[in-house]
């Protein structure tokens, strides 16, 4: 997902709703978002403060490449 993908789903939703994340795809636990977040870039020309490659394992190495985005919870 892109973030004016997510931008654009949230636009139809409630603004006023909580926003939570999943633990896991399962929905064995849930966490309120606060403010945390990372961003980087997979291009390692780049730079990165975070490198998530090696811990995706739902996506495939070669679109791994431009920003992202790492939401988590606190």
């Amino acid at each position: 997902m892109k973030v004016k993908e997510l931008i654009s789903l949230l636009k139809k939703l409630p603004q006023d709703a909580i926003v939570l994340l999943s633990s896991d795809d399962d929905g064995n636990s849930y966490s309120p978002l606060d403010i945390g977040y990372g961003a980087g870039n997979f291009d390692k020309e780049k730079g990165t403060v975070v490198d998530p490659a090696n811990f995706i394992y739902t996506m495939n190495k070669e679109d791994m490449h431009g920003d992202y985005i790492i939401l988590y919870p606190q």
